[in-house]
């Protein structure tokens, strides 16, 4: 292939890049992915506010709230609703899901920071996330936005990479690790939902009336 002919196609590509004709990577760290192989399939989504909130046990800034009272509204919710005062070490939300076979997936988590937070880091010791009891590696990432109103925030997906899931039964758990983000205290990030992608066929029993 010539020099003329690889820079006409050089700028055709830069040219699908920046008018939207092709998928070209970026630096968001809602959307980056994290070094994960890329699985097939399709997007399953599970909502943070229909897994079992029962006995749950939440904290705020300044407050406290317990089960369903953690569950908070916002427009840009993957479903209107997300699950709020996260900060609190140890605090677990559990997702309960099946396939109908065993099969890799790629695991992004809908997110942004809490009610009067602009920024919190999410990593695999101050936000533990485990597939089945084995806990994910997955990079650093920095949860941010802007917006004083959480009604007015996005909650990007943030790429947790790849893990595997068995025939059956599979659990899928958040819990709020060690860290100082809240005056000293273990802090989360607001939790919007988990997104699945995987060529495997998933389903659970969404708790639809925790939304009354």
């Amino acid at each position: 292939m010539n020099k003329f002919i690889k820079f006409l196609l050089a700028g055709a590509a830069v040219s699908a890049c920046a008018f939207g004709f092709a998928a070209c990577g970026g630096d968001d760290p809602g959307e980056g992915g994290n070094g994960s192989t890329t699985v097939n399939g399709n997007e399953f989504t599970f909502e943070a506010e229909y897994t079992d909130v029962d006995g749950l046990v939440g904290a705020g800034s300044s407050n406290a709230a317990e089960g369903t009272d953690m569950i908070l509204s916002a427009t840009n919710a993957s479903n209107g609703y997300y699950i709020g005062f996260t900060h609190k070490k140890g605090l677990t939300i559990t997702f309960e899901i099946n396939s109908d076979k065993a099969a890799t997936a790629n695991l992004k988590i809908g997110l942004t920071p809490a009610e009067g937070m602009q920024a919190i880091k999410i990593s695999p010791s101050t936000f533990i996330v485990k597939v089945n009891g084995s806990a994910v590696t997955y990079s650093e990432q920095n949860v941010k936005d802007n917006n004083t109103s959480m009604n007015k925030r996005q909650f990007k997906k943030y790429d947790i990479g790849t893990v595997n899931l068995v025939a059956g039964k599979n659990t899928v758990t958040l819990t709020i690790g060690e860290n100082d983000y809240v005056n000293g205290k273990s802090g989360g990030p607001s939790i919007d939902a988990i997104f699945l992608t995987t060529e495997a066929s998933l389903t659970w029993t969404p708790v639809t009336d925790n939304i009354g």
